[in-house]
């Protein structure tokens, strides 16, 4: 009975019985930091991409959700200059897309009080939601100018035409001249210049049809630097913005504008 007990207490106390109980509670504890660690790094790898993701401007979320005229990287960014600016007046205003942002107009034209309110890449729907960026400088005069990134944004001309009506009666209701101004046509080189400028043609046979029932001047420098419905190659830099000597003859005409409304 002694030699039997001495067993049984050799085997409750057997040194082989605490070691194997040890290191499988610390195999678990090492493998739950593991887990956790893992879980953790996943969480934090999740919540990088999302804030890529929504922040990113091609992320199909975004695209579906925001405005057309916000997906344009330009419009907050040149947005923030415009709020910046401390003018508080301007007899002129040049309203529109890249062709009316690409130059210094009060150097181009030797005069002083034009404003440029021009935002590359913006559409027509842009212009709607900054007129108070055109109404708080008090014009006299605002040239508009806008559509082509409309049409390759796939906007209907319909649209565009509201939207361009629009933008005119608000601007005219603050007692604004506004001075329409044609879609440029594209050069030939330029992806689908076939399909949008036979939009072009479209957009401004109607914005003309409205300039003459309304009685607004309507400035159209297409046939000074198109050939054929196209834009001609020695005016522009990439088959859609002008070079200098494509403003070179937009220049003129909007002397004449300016002359005509005793500016």
């Amino acid at each position: 009975m002694v030699i039997e007990r001495s067993r049984n207490e050799q085997q409750l106390t057997s040194p082989f019985h605490v070691r194997s109980a040890i290191p499988t509670q610390l195999t678990l504890t090492h493998s739950m930091k593991t887990l956790y660690s893992i879980i953790f790094g996943v969480a934090v790898l999740g919540a990088i991409a999302w804030v890529w993701f929504v922040n990113n401007p091609s992320n199909p979320i975004r695209l579906i959700t925001e405005p057309l005229y916000l997906q344009n990287v330009n419009y907050e960014y040149q947005k923030g200059f415009f709020a910046l600016y401390k003018t508080t007046h301007a007899d002129v205003v040049m309203f529109g897309d890249s062709h009316t942002f690409g130059i210094n107009w009060n150097e181009a034209l030797a005069r002083q009080g034009i404003i440029n309110r021009g935002i590359r890449g913006d559409i027509t729907g842009g212009f709607l939601q900054r007129l108070d960026d055109v109404v708080k400088l008090h014009p006299k005069l605002c040239f508009i100018m806008g559509g082509i990134n409309d049409l390759y944004s796939n906007v209907p001309v319909e649209t565009i035409v509201k939207n361009y009506i629009q933008v005119i009666e608000e601007l005219r209701k603050t007692n604004i001249t506004v001075v329409m101004q044609a879609t440029i046509y594209v050069a030939a080189e330029r992806e689908s210049s076939k399909e949008k400028n036979a939009e072009v043609t479209i957009l401004n046979n109607k914005l003309h049809a409205y300039a003459l029932r309304e009685n607004i001047l309507f400035i159209d420098i297409n046939p000074y630097v198109c050939d054929n419905g196209y834009l001609k190659p020695e005016f522009t830099v990439d088959g859609l913005h002008l070079n200098a000597g494509g403003y070179a003859l937009w220049l003129p005409e909007v002397e004449k504008a300016l002359k005509s409304n005793g500016l």
